[in-house]
Formats: structure tokens, C-alpha cells, sequence
């Protein structure tokens, strides 16, 4: 098989690209979506905690 911008393609080669065509669709309507709001309230006190936990954990796993 002959692409007139890639040149020759093996059948394999063929097969990954007929199977990769459609991921390529997908990803550009992924950009698409546009992200829900965020509470920026609700990230620091979560964050905060795991922050909290992860020091609490590293202190108490020293060797680690």
C-alpha cells in the first residue's frame, strides 16, 4: 500500500494506523468539553489534610 504523503506502508503498518484514526477523533472532541466549575474552598481543605496525612505518614515511616 502506497500513501501519497506517508509512501509505502507495510499491511501492519496499515493496521495500526486504521486502528489509531479514530483515537485521533477522540482526542480532538476531548478538547472540546470544557471543564466544570471548581470550589476553590473545597481543594484547600482538602488539600490541607493531605498534606497533613503525608507528613503524619512520612514521620511515622522514617526509614522509608
Amino acid at each position: 500500500m502506497t500513501l501519497s504523503v506517508i509512501g509505502h506502508i507495510k499491511p501492519w503498518q496499515a493496521v495500526f494506523m486504521i486502528a489509531g484514526a479514530p483515537g485521533l477523533f477522540l482526542a480532538a472532541a476531548a478538547f472540546s468539553f470544557t471543564e466544570p466549575p471548581r470550589s476553590h474552598a473545597e481543594q484547600t481543605i482538602e488539600s490541607q489534610q493531605t498534606k497533613k496525612a503525608i507528613i503524619t505518614h512520612l514521620s511515622n515511616h522514617k526509614a522509608t
